[in-house]
Formats: structure tokens, sequence, C-alpha cells
């Protein structure tokens, strides 16, 4: 009986170990994906401010900051595209959205990041 207690307490710790660091691991995984979400912000800002330039500047600005399009509109994006964004924002549902959905989803998504309350 002794021996059936002591190893359901180890149990019990492993279990306890175990949680501990699957919480660590999801905290990381969460800046992780804040900070994919805000270089994410970063170069489609970028991308906007190229906007008022030639075309041939705002190409090669958006080619500078990555594969952003240089007018920063996400409709410019492939739907695949799309979803890996989401996927860093943690959009739930996004392989079953159609892409305006995703557009929406990711725009309210980046507003909530912004705001007081989001933050």
């Amino acid at each position: 009986m002794l021996e059936a207690k002591r190893l359901a307490e180890e149990a019990a710790e492993a279990a306890h170990a175990a949680a501990d660091e699957a919480q660590r691991n999801a905290q990381q995984l969460a800046r992780d994906a804040e900070q994919q979400v805000r270089q994410a912000e970063a170069q489609v800002n970028r991308a906007e401010t190229a906007r008022g330039r030639s075309k041939a500047t705002a190409r090669r600005t958006a080619g500078d900051a990555g594969h952003v399009k240089a007018n920063g509109d996400l409709r410019e994006y492939k739907k695949s595209d799309l979803v890996e964004l989401a996927s860093t924002i943690g959009i739930e549902g996004r392989t079953r959205m159609a892409k305006s959905e995703l557009i929406t989803a990711i725009r309210e998504a980046s507003r909530a990041s912004r705001s007081p309350s989001g933050a």
C-alpha cells in the first residue's frame, strides 16, 4: 500500500512538472507569436509608407521589407500567405476561412493589438 502511495505521489509530481514545462513552452510560443505580429506590422507599415513614392521606389522598399506587397494591401496577398500570417497571430479557424474573411480577421486582430485594451 505504501509503495502504491509513493508511486502515486511521484506520478503527481511528474505531472505537475510536465504541466509547468508545458506552460513555460506555451508562454514562449505566445511571446514568439507576438514578436512575429510586431514584425509583420512593421513590414506593412513600411510598405504603406512606400505608397506615396514612385512605383520603382515602392517596389525596392517592399523588397527590403521582405515579401510584403508594396502597397501594404492584404488583398494583394495569396490566400496561403494570409493563412500563414493568421497562424502567427493565432486566429482560430483560419484554414476554413475565405480570403476576404482572413483579411477581416487579420485587420481586426491588428487593430486589437494596437488598442490599449488589446495589449
